[in-house]
């Protein structure tokens, strides 16, 4: 990790993580290239693909020339997208950080506003914006209907800890803290953003909220770096609890929202476990769920508790699909 010192000024260094998916990775980089924005420093860090990523790379270097504009390309051994991101930072040099996933697009002024937000605003350790979300690439280009990202009410930061309020790339951090929440955990295999997340809520630092969409999150059935499938879901689902509430406990934050958010990962991981046929794992999911709950949502987990034996898992987990948006309701 570079010191203070080889820290350069102005500069924002972008890592994209990539395995496997050279098309979509061109799409990323010239989203990054068309930035309005300069000094920009792109680390590429390729997770042992074994399609044409390094060729397709080189070619693009050598179509496209810019002395603010910087390409480093690092590979690894297929060590998964955290370890591909702890990677890129290990060899940042920019005053600021931003995460960009190889099938995702930053908007062209990304980076010129966020930057200049947190010139002109210096007690603010990082910025975040919404994220549209794009289905399908048409002729016209993007659907704009549908964004995801959220501010966080003034008071209630602690009701927000273990929630989704950006995605990946909808944050542009002063280095500091990258530095300060560390490493992406590894042993995730998908919601290991929600974790980073949280490490930067627990750690209080100061963000604001830019209502605007800066950036582009990609839906396709594609691959993803950071596995797909029911029993991906439901061990990321019910590790992901386990360690948010562990921060919970070492910041001392005793927000009964934040718990019965874990509570409700808890038992969409003990559903998506039934559908597997492991009841063991789904009754274990269903016992931390119970003891997660605050409050009046502990009846919602004793009733969760109970049709698990009354009614086909298929059908609940189906029911607990459609009825997600009113649990999140009642966390609130």
């Amino acid at each position: 990790m570079p010191n203070a010192s080889a820290i350069v000024q102005d500069v924002v260094s972008v890592i994209v993580p990539t395995y496997n998916r050279s098309a979509l990775l061109l799409e990323a980089v010239d989203s990054v290239y068309a930035q309005t924005y300069r000094p920009i420093e792109l680390i590429i860090v390729d997770d042992g693909s074994t399609d044409d990523t390094c060729r397709a790379i080189d070619e693009w270097g050598s179509r496209h020339s810019d002395p603010s504009f910087t390409v480093c390309y690092l590979t690894q051994d297929n060590q998964r997208v955290c370890r591909a991101r702890n990677h890129g930072l290990s060899e940042a040099t920019g005053e600021f950080i931003q995460y960009l996933d190889s099938d995702d697009l930053l908007l062209p002024d990304k980076l010129k506003k966020q930057v200049s937000f947190l010139h002109a605003h210096p007690t603010y350790d990082y910025v975040y914006s919404m994220s549209l979300i794009a289905r399908d690439i048409m002729p016209d280009g993007y659907s704009r209907s549908r964004c995801t990202g959220a501010p966080i009410p003034e008071g209630r930061e602690d009701d927000y800890i273990g929630t989704y309020n950006w995605t990946v790339m909808g944050p542009l951090y002063r280095r500091g803290v990258c530095d300060a929440v560390g490493a992406w955990d590894g042993e995730l295999m998908s919601s290991q953003d929600l974790l980073y997340e949280t490490k930067v809520k627990c750690l209080r630092f100061r963000g604001a909220f830019m209502d605007e969409a800066l950036d582009i999150w990609r839906q396709h059935d594609g691959e993803r770096m950071t596995g797909n499938g029911l029993m991906v879901s439901a061990e990321s689902g019910e590790m992901v609890a386990r360690k948010i509430g562990f921060l919970l406990k070492e910041y001392n934050i005793d927000s009964h929202v934040s718990w019965n958010v874990l509570a409700r990962y808890c038992i969409r991981a003990g559903l998506a476990y039934g559908l597997l046929g492991d009841y063991e794992s789904r009754a274990r999911c269903l016992s931390e769920a119970r003891i997660m709950a605050r409050g009046a949502y502990r009846i919602v987990v004793e009733a969760a508790c109970l049709l698990t034996h009354v009614l086909p898992v298929g059908l609940l987990f189906r029911l607990g699909q459609k009825i997600s948006h009113i649990l999140r309701s009642m966390c609130a």
